[in-house]
């Protein structure tokens, strides 16, 4: 039979590919990542953990909603004792200000005394 005969030709691709691949292996060997290391060019081991970025940035925070609080009018004269802090937290129930009741205290023992 002929060198180029149809009974050889897959037995001849097969040879073909393979010596692709060897010379294709020993050249991925040669110039990989490995020759990249070594050729001057920055590389860096790779270690699972936690990604901290941190990203300064500008702007203005705002209350999703506010609610006013003021105090009755015939409560007159009063001082301030707590004051929650501007844009804390709070939940239902949390005290958000509280009164001097010195005076108020006084005035309802004058009434009590009277009567």
């Amino acid at each position: 039979m002929p060198l180029g005969s149809p009974a050889k030709r897959p037995a001849r691709m097969w040879g073909i590919g393979a010596a692709v691949a060897v010379l294709g292996g020993t050249g991925w060997y040669t110039l990989g990542p490995a020759a990249a290391a070594d050729a001057g060019v920055e590389t860096a081991e790779v270690v699972r953990g936690d990604f901290i970025d941190v990203l300064p940035i500008r702007g203005e925070v705002r209350a999703r909603r506010t609610v006013p609080i003021a105090a009755p009018r015939s409560a007159g004269d009063l001082q301030i004792v707590f004051l929650a802090p501007s844009g804390a937290a709070v939940k239902t129930g949390d005290v958000v200000i509280r009164f001097d009741t010195s005076t108020a205290e006084r005035q309802l023992a004058e009434k009590r005394s009277t009567s």
